[in-house]
């Protein structure tokens, strides 16, 4: 399948990672989760994360299976399921609704809004939600990216 290069010139985190997401997909409804190449997206893949529907779920815990390192940097707590084998997800109540959505129609949704972390640091962030699957099984990973700014 022919995909188009990455387009690191674009302004938006959110519009170049919605970019590469309809390059991948080609003519079906969505890409699968083996299509996304980290080294396709450059330093981008750092603020990015991917989370599986399975552990969508289970909203007191779910589980993201990829944070970007930068990610974690809005958060300032790198926590770890007790078998260090998972990244435990930020905010999984404020998340559950823009999640059940993606899970829902199978198209990108975006949001922006503001949180405070457990520091007490406002942080404002845009971010977008990528669905990735397939026609049998509909979606079965979320991919997403986000780009924040803290408010000291």
């Amino acid at each position: 399948m022919f995909h188009e290069p990455y387009h690191h010139d674009e302004r938006r985190l959110t519009s170049r990672l919605v970019r590469y997401w309809k390059d991948i997909c080609g003519i079906r409804p969505m890409p699968e989760e083996n299509d996304i190449d980290p080294d396709a997206l450059g330093g981008d893949w750092e603020r990015c994360f991917l989370v599986q529907s399975r552990d969508i779920a289970n909203i007191e815990d779910y589980n993201f299976t990829y944070l970007g390192e930068q990610i974690l940097g809005a958060y300032f707590d790198k926590q770890i399921d007790e078998h260090n084998q998972f990244l435990v997800g930020p905010n999984a109540y404020r998340l559950s609704t823009h999640f059940a959505r993606v899970l829902e129609t199978g198209a990108p949704v975006f949001d922006e809004g503001e949180f405070t972390t457990l520091h007490g640091r406002k942080v404002l962030y845009r971010q977008v939600l990528l669905p990735l699957g397939n026609e049998n099984i509909g979606v079965d990973a979320i991919f997403g990216g986000m780009n924040y700014k803290i408010i000291e």
